[in-house]
């Protein structure tokens, strides 16, 4: 028994406190929750990199500990080294708790916590904020005080390809978050035309693959490089109210984003076949546009008709947003699916296919082969049918 201690300890000291060994020492040292209940700040501080959610949650689900790691909650939060990792040891807390009950638990430690937080790391409370109408007005007010501070804390945790790209890149850093904010305020008001009373605090983010995406509304805000700016005006491309090139504003240099893209909100829960996505290619593939970034969570269903929907006449010249072929065609309607991620979009009356690589997308290699073979196809039974009718 006194070795179980000796070895908790040994790991305490050397601060290596692991699942492992938080496991072993609760099943096999009967004191070990008076232990805890004695040392518990000393132990939070000692965890081993990389284990703290682990270590909380087998903490916080053992019984005799579960009022300790309650009341010990803001401290948890405060000793927590980085809060990119705040998000699940508030998953820890909260699991199995319905609206209420997560309210109830919340209400006590919700402003410290606003204080506690940088302004950008709040985005991670954004979710709660329905819960209570004081959470929503402590979130926005803090957000609303520093908007730029929040889009450029959040910007500036960016990473692509595991690199942060707005390292050592502070002028451009204010540059965009600047952009945002005044784009943010428009979509604010556009959306407060219809009573809606959205806030800041109404914002959701959502990280893509190359961008920083913002959600507001029915509005979605994207701030992130692009592969290929220029690309044709199609019906099963998501109509931007918003788009337009910055590179200008920033270091040539550099790679950053360089573009910002405003669109009308899509459906991305409805289930989308395989089947479907084919329908889209090949409707782009027959206007000689190649999309290659093939995958159901760049697409969605429409929730409005795939037109601008805006009061303000936004930077509405289709080649300031990046349009330079218009190709004739009906507006698609609600439910129908469109492309909203708009790399990796070639137009062929301008690019060589034989010069873009699609070999990184198994579906793009899949679709194009059916394209050719189903046009092939076509052609013969086109050849075959002339020769019968002469």
């Amino acid at each position: 028994m006194g070795d179980v201690l000796d070895t908790f300890q040994r790991n305490l000291n050397n601060g290596n406190i692991r699942k492992s060994t938080l496991i072993k020492f609760l099943n096999e040292y009967d004191a070990a929750h008076l232990f805890i209940n004695s040392n518990y700040d000393l132990i939070i501080q000692k965890i081993s990199s990389g284990s703290y959610i682990s270590v909380v949650e087998t903490l916080y689900k053992d019984e005799r500990l579960k009022r300790l790691l309650e009341d010990k909650f803001l401290d948890t939060i405060k000793t927590l080294k980085d809060t990119f990792y705040l998000n699940a040891l508030l998953d820890v807390y909260l699991e199995g708790k319905d609206d209420s009950q997560k309210q109830n638990f919340l209400k006590p430690y919700f402003s410290s916590l606003v204080d506690f937080l940088k302004v950008s790391d709040l985005r991670i409370l954004l979710e709660y904020t329905s819960l209570d109408k004081s959470f929503y007005n402590q979130v926005n007010d803090k957000i609303e005080s520093n908007k730029r501070e929040f889009f450029k804390g959040i910007l500036s945790e960016k990473e692509v390809c595991g690199i942060k790209i707005y390292n050592d890149k502070q002028k451009e850093l204010d540059t965009i978050s600047d952009i945002a904010v005044l784009l943010m305020d428009e979509l604010l008001e556009e959306n407060n035309k219809n009573n809606q009373n959205l806030g800041y605090a109404d914002i959701r983010y959502e990280k893509g693959g190359y961008s920083s995406v913002f959600i507001i509304g029915d509005k979605v805000l994207q701030i992130g490089d692009r592969e290929e700016y220029f690309l044709p005006n199609h019906r099963r491309i998501l109509q931007p109210l918003i788009r337009t090139d910055i590179s200008t504003l920033v270091s040539e240099e550099i790679r950053i984003p360089s573009t910002i893209d405003v669109s009308q909100r899509v459906d991305k829960k409805s289930a989308i076949s395989e089947e479907e996505l084919y329908t889209v290619y090949k409707e782009l593939r027959d206007d000689n546009i190649l999309w290659i970034d093939i995958k159901k969570e760049n697409v969605g269903r429409l929730l409005k008709p795939n037109k601008k929907h805006f009061s303000k006449n936004l930077a509405d010249d289709k080649k300031v947003k990046g349009f330079m072929r218009e190709i004739d065609s009906d507006c698609l309607g609600v439910g129908e699916i469109v492309v909203i991620d708009k790399d990796y979009i070639y137009d062929l009356n301008i690019r060589n296919k034989e010069e873009i690589d699609i070999s990184w997308n198994c579906l793009a290699v899949l679709f194009e082969e059916r394209y050719e073979k189903e046009k092939n196809i076509n052609k013969e039974t086109r050849v075959i049918s002339s020769n019968k009718g002469k």
